[in-house]
């Protein structure tokens, strides 16, 4: 099947001086706007609050069990470029945390950037909060 040929645009008109010119289509534009189709919107982006149901909150590092940590070492010089980093512009992800019913906060992941927060002597963390059920935490821990 073919598609009709697009109907002819109007001959340009000469610009008047002191209007602005009009926004220029491209090719494809001009093709769409020709057969009458309309461009199809992007899709607005996740808001930066949530993220997959999960809430964002400042913890107190105190609060946050890590079961892993005595058995899973850091790489020192990577805490220490971390700990930088986070001194000079912040953190720019927060780390991941399971919270069980009973309201105790499990951390699995963030390792380098939760030592690198107690190297620096903050009393708080940045976190992306999970609610999960314990059959969920204990699959985490086994």
């Amino acid at each position: 099947m073919r598609l009709p040929a697009p109907p002819r645009l109007a001959a340009a008109q000469p610009r008047r001086p002191g209007l602005p010119l009009p926004p220029r289509a491209t090719p494809g534009e001009a093709a769409d706007a020709a057969y009458g189709w309309a461009p199809t919107p992007s899709p607005p982006p996740p808001p930066l609050t949530s993220t997959s149901g999960a809430r964002l909150l400042d913890l107190p590092i105190t609060s946050i069990r890590r079961p892993l940590a005595k058995s899973r070492p850091n790489d020192a010089a990577k805490v220490a470029a971390l700990a930088a980093s986070i001194a000079e512009a912040g953190l720019r992800e927060p780390i991941d945390i399971l919270e069980c019913p009973d309201g105790v906060f499990w951390g699995f992941s963030g390792c380098h950037r939760y030592e690198a927060h107690q190297a620096l002597g903050r009393e708080a963390i940045a976190c992306r909060v999970r609610r999960v059920s314990p059959g969920t935490l204990r699959m985490h821990l086994a």
